[in-house]
């Protein structure tokens, strides 16, 4: 995720929680509760964080930014997402992006045998 400094000189990266899903809301008038509901319903940690600034939103080019505890960006809009809970399954893992309803599980390499 892009730098961006705030208004009151402090990286908008130490509002964001590092514990779970957050939801960056640049602009306040949507309504996130089907997300948060979501997200409540998998029992995965989620936070709504709005900040209102011009930088911020001039550099995201999005109103709504779904980030990873690690800050990667998951999903970005700017509305709602239209199928919140699919959002949520797919961002937590539950879902793969494939469209099957679990994660594809990672099959093991097989070890090559060495012929003399």
């Amino acid at each position: 995720m892009p730098h961006v400094w705030l208004d009151d000189a402090t990286p908008i990266q130490d509002r964001i929680s590092n514990t779970g899903y957050t939801l960056l809301c640049l602009d306040d008038r949507h309504d996130t509760a089907g997300l948060q509901n979501a997200f409540r319903e998998r029992a995965v940690p989620f936070d709504v964080l709005c900040i209102a600034s011009e930088p911020a939103r001039a550099i995201y080019e999005k109103d709504l930014i779904l980030l990873r505890p690690d800050m990667h960006v998951v999903w970005r809009g700017n509305s709602p997402p239209e199928d919140p809970i699919d959002l949520a399954a797919l961002a937590s893992g539950h879902k793969s992006a494939r469209g099957g309803c679990e994660p594809t599980p990672i099959r093991p390499k097989r070890a090559h045998r060495h012929q003399d």
